[in-house]
């Protein structure tokens, strides 16, 4: 849990200094390539946490590891968390950041697992209740998960809506036994 709150402190920081650099977009851009390089390639990870290897060595590696250069916010902000000896906390960050993100641009992640792939209809219908539920523009992410007998299960944020099979059979055995306790 310390981890997440270090993630997001860093990660509003980054933001607020992004909105009023007007760079929030392409800072998400590079955050985003910068983390799909680092979860591809755990050796990154471990050569930028090292600490037996000088904070210009990290530099230049991320040179070369995006020879076209990153957006000079990010770049600053790498540094920083480098020189805090924090570079651990980055992906961390990166999901902060984009959950920032999102909610400036008045969009929220809706994370669905379902048993089998939503059809089209299914899709808009939820994602249409979702934000009338929220206020907000919703974007799905779904996940297929085999072990879902029925329904779905849809996590934003913090809020999880759980229409699941199992979940509804679990409400059904609570209530019995309620009622069979007032009962006796």
């Amino acid at each position: 849990m310390i981890d997440a709150t270090v993630g997001r402190r860093y990660a509003r920081a980054l933001f607020m200094a992004a909105r009023e650099a007007e760079a929030v977009d392409p800072v998400e851009e590079d955050l985003i390539a910068l983390r799909d390089v680092w979860e591809k390639h755990p050796g990154m990870a471990r050569f930028l946490e090292s600490p037996d290897m000088q904070i210009e060595e990290k530099e230049r590696f991320l040179d070369r590891v995006f020879p076209e250069g990153l957006a000079e916010l990010v770049r600053r902000f790498l540094v920083f968390l480098l020189e805090k000896k924090r570079i651990e906390f980055f992906p961390d960050v990166v999901v902060e950041f984009r959950q920032i993100a999102e909610e400036y641009r008045g969009r929220w992640e809706a994370h669905v697992t379902a048993r089998e792939a939503l059809t089209d209809p299914q899709r808009e219908k939820l994602t249409r209740e979702l934000g009338r539920l929220t206020g907000k523009e919703i974007r799905l992410v779904e996940k297929i998960d085999p072990g879902v007998i029925g329904g779905l299960r849809v996590r934003m944020r913090d809020r999880v809506i759980d229409r699941t099979v199992r979940s509804e059979l679990v409400q059904l055995r609570e209530q019995l036994l309620a009622t069979r306790l007032l009962a006796s």
